[in-house]
């Protein structure tokens, strides 16, 4: 597996973590890029990664019952899309998809519930 490098364009949210939260994180993170407009997770779908953009914007769609969508979130190199799996259910309220491709890294849920677990 390729390693996630941190670079200047670091992911905020995992540059303000703890450096031993951080480095742990970091070790379990693997590198991808995904085009534009593919979908991350359906809506309903099963979280197995959080991701953590470094340069890609991910936007989060709201299904209507008609099934048309609204977008109701971005999510830049400031967030992260998953957390709320780690934390609670692993089930997406929204469709998330690529709005701008670039850069990312992608965790394993269990290893940030771990962390979440860990911290208590």
């Amino acid at each position: 597996m390729k390693q996630f490098l941190p670079s200047e364009h670091e992911n905020q949210l995992l540059r303000a973590l703890e450096s031993a939260i951080r480095n742990r994180i970091r070790s379990h993170l693997e590198p991808v890029t995904l085009k534009l407009g593919s979908i991350v997770c359906e809506a309903g779908g099963v979280l197995k990664h959080a991701y953590f953009p470094s340069g890609a914007v991910f936007s989060l769609l709201t299904i209507l019952e008609n099934g048309s969508a609204i977008e109701t979130a971005n999510i830049g190199r400031e967030g992260a899309f998953g957390l709320f799996a780690a934390m609670y259910s692993r089930t997406s309220f929204n469709r998330c998809i690529v709005q701008l491709e670039g850069p990312m890294g992608r965790c394993p849920i269990e290893v940030l519930r771990h962390e979440f677990a860990s911290s208590e």
